[in-house]
């Protein structure tokens, strides 16, 4: 997801990317987990091949 997120990013030449997510019936504890491994994993990893920006 991270590449595909980086590419776009590039790409498009965008400063900024909003998450958008919606529930599709998952327990709040499966919500956090799933937002928390965005915050902790996918968006680092962006920032990385991005360079840093």
């Amino acid at each position: 997801m991270h590449k595909k997120i980086a590419r776009n990013m590039k790409a498009l030449n965008m400063k900024r990317f909003d998450l958008v997510y919606g529930t599709g019936g998952q327990l709040l504890s499966q919500r956090e987990a799933t937002i928390r491994n965005f915050g902790e994993r996918v968006i680092p990893r962006v920032k990385e091949l991005l360079g840093g920006e």
